[in-house]
């Protein structure tokens, strides 16, 4: 930015109540908040296209026409280029910079968008930067190829990133003095920068002269792991903020305020009021990029307190967040379906399984209608499977959603997928007589 750049960063969701092409969304608002009227310029030759996954350019271009209809594969096609033409266009005026956050959590249809954008970066002053935990994706049969295809592709470059040295973590820690007290710290964290501020924060919370002195004359050992780190400074809170965080942690990493506020039946003022000590702790911080959203400082703190929470409680609180989202967007659900969908779908136990069915069935429906293909095979898989816990099953609607799979792995070209779900239906349609189904 220093240099005339405008830097725009988009994170991949770390639960799976994310819409499709998340990072790309974020990026595309923040582009249009910075800069409405560049944005206006540059976007009105792909408006009509880009409008698919970003619905509000309504509001910039109200007389937007519908597009021709073309084929699931042209329409794909249509979409990426936009989006890619629209990056360039705009880096020609103002050097772009991209980063996205969390790639081992991207949905496959943004990791597609990546792949394609990369291709077309060689004579463009664009810089793409993607950050992810390289053994999060490892297996990971969507992401790992997709990340290793972006990787070898010129021009980009893959830095491993290490741990710190033992000179950088005395120099954090700032007791070069203490040479004991910073090897112990460097053996426990392994360099890494997160770690070690947890381990050191909870020095400094179990004893005032922690960071002063050899190890011998510290009368408490470091914790097993980082882990029972976290677990210590969130014992330190009050019982209040912990209940608080519990439901916070359900709502996913980065929660809105007005939803948590919601779901506590509590103004927005008493909730920050709550967690006004974990904020104290650095345990969460407020959103750079959205106002009125917060966020855990890590994904680890937030996976701690989430593990802590009993199954049916979890249940209950993701029941909450579910109710809430419905109680703030009514009517106009369809921006929060996939979390709707991911949180009715987390409290089958406890919540109600004929709602789960049909915002898993909306969310499948609603990743097609915006050309992310490779999403909607899994929100109709989930569907099927929590139609077991109806107390009845209605054939005909199991074999309505079957249809919608074949079909969405059809699509993506999972050929033998698309085979079984498709004579699972032809089944279903002959048991209970109906030819119309069959003909499908």
């Amino acid at each position: 930015e220093e240099r005339g750049a405008r830097a725009l960063v988009g994170r991949c969701r770390e639960d799976a109540g994310a819409p499709a092409f998340w990072p790309w969304v974020q990026i595309l608002r923040s582009y249009i908040a910075l800069d409405s009227k560049s944005a206006r310029e540059h976007l009105r030759p792909q408006a009509a296209v880009i409008f698919q996954i970003l619905p509000e350019l309504s509001q910039l271009f109200p007389d937007l026409v519908p597009l021709p209809e073309v084929g699931a594969e042209q329409a794909r096609f249509r979409l990426l280029d936009a989006m890619t033409g629209f990056f360039q266009t705009s880096a020609k005026h103002t050097p772009l910079v991209l980063v996205i956050d969390d790639l081992h959590r991207a949905d496959a249809a943004s990791l597609l968008l990546l792949e394609f954008l990369v291709r077309e970066l060689r004579d463009s002053p664009l810089l793409v930067v993607g950050a992810y935990r390289d053994l999060d994706v490892r297996g990971d049969d969507a992401r790992e190829p997709c990340l290793a295809r972006v990787a070898r592709l010129a021009p980009t470059r893959s830095i491993q990133l290490k741990g710190l040295s033992r000179k950088a973590v005395s120099k954090l820690v700032g007791q070069p003095e203490n040479a004991d007290l910073v090897e112990e710290l460097y053996e426990q964290s392994a360099g890494n920068p997160f770690f070690l501020t947890q381990l050191v924060q909870l020095l400094e919370l179990e004893s005032e002269s922690a960071l002063v002195g050899s190890t011998t004359e510290r009368k408490f050992d470091l914790p097993a792991s980082v882990r029972d780190a976290i677990g210590s400074q969130l014992d330190a809170l009050p019982e209040r903020t912990r209940e608080v965080l519990a439901l916070v942690a359900v709502a996913g990493r980065d929660f809105a305020t007005a939803v948590i506020a919601r779901a506590l039946n509590a103004t927005v003022g008493e909730l920050l009021e709550w967690l006004d000590p974990a904020k104290t702790a650095r345990l969460i911080e407020e959103s750079q990029h959205r106002p009125g959203e917060y966020r855990f400082s890590h994904a680890l703190l937030r996976d701690v307190v989430y593990d802590q929470i009993e199954t049916l409680e979890r249940g209950r609180l993701h029941r909450r967040i579910g109710e809430s989202l419905e109680a703030l967007h009514a009517p106009a659900l369809d921006p929060c379906i996939e979390d709707l969908a991911y949180h009715f779908a987390e409290s089958i136990a406890v919540g109600d399984p004929e709602k789960a069915v049909a915002y898993c069935v909306n969310a499948g429906e609603r990743a097609a209608s915006r050309l992310a293909h490779e999403n909607a095979p899994g929100h109709f898989r989930r569907a099927l499977e929590l139609m077991d816990f109806q107390a009845t099953i209605d054939a005909r609607e199991r074999c309505e959603l079957l249809l919608q799979l074949g079909a969405a792995e059809v699509r993506i070209g999972d050929r033998e997928p698309a085979k079984r779900s498709l004579r699972r239906a032809a089944s279903i349609a002959r048991e209970i007589g109906e030819p119309e189904l069959l003909a499908r």
